[in-house]
């Protein structure tokens, strides 16, 4: 029986562990299970898997709290002294934590968290909370089209409700400036159906080449969590929207 590619490549790199560390394993094909015959071998195998699932936690440097990583900003200093904005967390250098909200990016500004964490004057452009935004904005965007050219994303009305009916869609889209009641219409019958609701009309018509796009429903779950980890740190930064009713 042919080995399947996945477990080929966790096959070699168990041998490549083999040949590093001196410990014998074997392992099994039943499933997806993998067994060590040193017992010590296995438990490091196990805590390297799970310590890499855990969510990491930074402190943000205005509430001095503890938050996800999911739930926070990442800045950096430039070489030329300047603070910038790394939510994809890229960038090298010495991260500095804020929460995901416009106030919180404000208030850091205003009394100079930057500089006293970095124990030097740097240079704080005063629009820091809208090139935030915008880079929030441009990642979200881009996932969605991602979505639409693999064939994971609908946009119109009909077409979302039939997607969400037939329990082909994971996550629902509707944009803040739509028809009054537009979301209540979309979702009837399903309201525990998770939407996001944070994007303007001409935003989402980007991704489809249209003037407007009202909804859109994705259908590829692991696309649906990144937007939406991504989508609760933009919504953190739009604060004037009015509400979908």
């Amino acid at each position: 029986m042919s080995c399947p590619p996945k477990k080929r490549a966790m096959i070699q790199i168990l041998m490549r562990k083999k040949r590093s560390r001196s410990f014998k394993f074997s392992y099994s094909m039943k499933g997806s299970r993998i067994m060590f015959s040193d017992s010590k071998a296995s438990e490091r195998w196990l805590t390297n898997i799970k310590s890499k699932n855990k969510l990491r936690k930074k402190r943000c440097i205005v509430t001095r709290k503890l938050y996800s990583t999911e739930m926070l900003i990442r800045f950096v200093l430039s070489p030329e002294k300047t603070i910038v904005p790394d939510p994809w967390e890229r960038l090298p250098g010495r991260g500095l934590w804020l929460e995901a909200r416009r106030d919180i990016v404000e208030t850091a500004c205003d009394i100079k968290a930057f500089d006293r964490v970095m124990k030097q004057e740097v240079s704080v452009s005063s629009a820091l909370a809208d090139m935030v935004e915008q880079l929030l904005l441009r990642r979200c965007i881009e996932l969605i089209g991602l979505a639409r050219r693999a064939g994971n994303a609908v946009a119109g009305f009909e077409k979302t409700r039939t997607s969400i009916v037939n329990g082909k869609a994971v996550l629902a889209i509707v944009a803040i400036d739509g028809a009054k009641g537009s979301k209540k219409k979309l979702l009837s019958g399903r309201l525990n159906f998770p939407v996001i609701d944070v994007f303007l009309r001409r935003e989402l018509g980007c991704v489809f080449d249209r003037d407007n796009v009202v909804f859109v429903a994705l259908s590829n779950l692991g696309l649906a969590m990144k937007l939406q980890i991504e989508t609760y740190k933009l919504a953190g930064f739009r604060t004037t929207f009015p509400a979908v009713e």
